[in-house]
C-alpha cells in the first residue's frame, strides 16, 4: 500500500479522496490528515509518504510555501482555482499533478498514476504486485514467488496479470530494468557490469541481450550516443 496524507483545510475533501480510494479499492492508505498550514509542515517534518494530496490556500501556511520547504516528495495539489499561474508554479515545483475541485474521480486516478510513475489497473491483488515490483525490482522475483504471495496457481496469475497489465509479468519487469539501467547510464559513471547488478541482473550477458531486444542497440552504445 502507498502510504499517504492529505492537507486540505476543507474536511469534505478528506472524505472525498477516502471515499474514492475505498470504493474503486486503490492500493493507498491515508495516514496522516491536516487541515493547516502548520500541521502540514509538522506531517511532512515528522513523516515519509509516497503521496502527498495538498490544498494550495490554507490557513497560517500555503500550499506553494510547503512544497518549497519540503520539495522531495510526490505532491499532489488540489484546488478550487483553475488558474495558469497556479498550475505553472506546481510545475515549476515539480508537483506530479494538480485536482481541481470537485474532486473527479478519474483524474484522481490518473494523478497517482502520475505520481507514482506507471498505471494502476484497479484489480487489487494486480495493484499490489505492481506496487511491489516496482519497490523491489533489484531483487530476485519470481512468477511462482508472486503467486504464492497472493494464494493464486502460477498460471492463473499469470493469466490475471496479462490480462489487467497487457504484457506477461517478466516482460513488465525487463522493462522496468531496462529503463532503470538507462537512468543510470544517462545519470552516473558507473559501469556496465555494477548496473546490470544495481538493477537485478545477476548476468551481464543477459543484461546485454534484454536491453538490445528492448531497446534496439547495445547498452554500450546507448551510452555513447547519449539518447
Amino acid at each position: 500500500m502507498l502510504r499517504c496524507a492529505i492537507i486540505d483545510d476543507e474536511k469534505s475533501v478528506h472524505k472525498i479522496i477516502n471515499n474514492i480510494i475505498e470504493k474503486d479499492g486503490l492500493p493507498l492508505i491515508i495516514s496522516n490528515s491536516a487541515y493547516d498550514g502548520i500541521e502540514g509542515k509538522s506531517l511532512i517534518k515528522k513523516n515519509n509518504f509516497d503521496i502527498i494530496f495538498i490544498d494550495i490556500q490554507m490557513p497560517y501556511l500555503d500550499g506553494f510555501d510547503l512544497i518549497s520547504k519540503y520539495p522531495n516528495n510526490n505532491y499532489i495539489v488540489v484546488t478550487a482555482f483553475d488558474y495558469f499561474d497556479y498550475a505553472q508554479k506546481a510545475l515549476r515545483l515539480g508537483v506530479k499533478d494538480i485536482l481541481l475541485k470537485p474532486i473527479d474521480r478519474e483524474q484522481l486516478a490518473e494523478a497517482v498514476n502520475r505520481a507514482i510513475g506507471f498505471k494502476l489497473t484497479k484489480n487489487k491483488v494486480i495493484d499490489e504486485v505492481l506496487l511491489y515490483i516496482h519497490s523491489n525490482y533489484s531483487r530476485e522475483i519470481s512468477v511462482g514467488d508472486l503467486a504464492e504471495q497472493n494464494y493464486m496457481n502460477s498460471s492463473n496469475f499469470s493469466r490475471l496479470f496479462k490480462n489487467c497489465v497487457g504484457v506477461s509479468i517478466i516482460d513488465y519487469l525487463r522493462k522496468i530494468r531496462i529503463n532503470k539501467a538507462k537512468d543510470l547510464l544517462d545519470s552516473s559513471y558507473k559501469s556496465i557490469s555494477e548496473i546490470a547488478l544495481e538493477v537485478g541482473y545477476k548476468s551481464e550477458n543477459l543484461f546485454y541481450k534484454d536491453f538490445k531486444r528492448i531497446e534496439n542497440i547495445t547498452p554500450s552504445k546507448y551510452r555513447e550516443k547519449g539518447i
